[in-house]
């Protein structure tokens, strides 16, 4: 599968963590190492971004390499792609769900979609909603954007609108802006694959203060037991 990793190109630990995640995968890599925040220059910003996106910012540069990686799926002609944040764990399932959820969009047909993967926003399928040996559910908003499933049709949609309105929020957020306008449809997986190491605390983020650290590991860890079993109850 055609996977695009969102990378800070002299960030060489994270770097390092993202190829020891991909050991025995099945995909085929590309990393984003354009769009650092030193190449924000002004005409990237003018045709990009408007409000408060049109800054140089390590978010901005995030939500630039995630263009960057819609740009690609739409040239390589990717008819599902894998798009990955560089802090992000693959769960010991991933392999395995991912075939269930590539069959899942053959069977059904689907197209215009983003489908997210990870778990680092702690929402899941409530249990009275799961249906046995399906693996994928509509949701109104997606869960942040660390790893992600996004066919060519919703990439080619979201540049579209990006060409005739800027962006203007993180890319989370305008997944969901573009969901409102019809333009994508965004589904969750059930289960879960993938978690972002900056939300777990064993990462710092380079996007905002948030430190790494023990107190914030052993907080996500036990809220993400606490959030499973209530999920399970419901």
């Amino acid at each position: 599968m055609k996977t695009y990793i969102i990378h800070v190109s002299d960030d060489y630990e994270r770097e390092r963590h993202m190829n020891s995640q991909l050991v025995g995968k099945n995909l085929d890599v590309t990393y984003i190492i354009d769009g650092d925040k030193k190449d924000l220059s002004n005409e990237i910003l003018s045709t990009y971004f408007a409000g408060n996106r049109k800054n140089v910012s390590n978010s901005t540069s995030c939500v630039y390499k995630h263009i960057l990686a819609y740009e690609k799926i739409v040239i390589d002609k990717a008819e599902v792609a894998l798009v990955l944040e560089d802090d992000i764990i693959f769960y010991k399932n991933f392999s395995h769900i991912l075939e269930k959820i590539t069959a899942e969009i053959k069977r059904e047909n689907l197209e215009g979609f983003i489908i997210s993967l990870e778990d680092s926003l702690l929402r899941y399928i409530n249990k009275s909603e799961r249906v046995k040996n399906k693996f994928i559910y509509p949701k109104e908003k997606g869960r942040f954007a660390g790893a992600y499933l996004i066919d060519y049709k919703a990439a080619k949609n979201i540049l579209e609108l990006i060409k005739d309105e800027k962006c203007h929020i993180p890319m989370d957020w305008y997944h969901n802006y573009c969901q409102q306008r019809n333009l994508v449809n965004i589904f969750w997986s059930q289960p879960t694959v993938a978690v972002q190491k900056s939300m777990t605390g064993s990462m710092s983020t380079l996007i905002d203060n948030k430190t790494s650290g023990i107190f914030r590991i052993i907080s996500f860890y036990m809220q993400r037991v606490y959030k499973r079993l209530l999920y399970n109850l419901r």
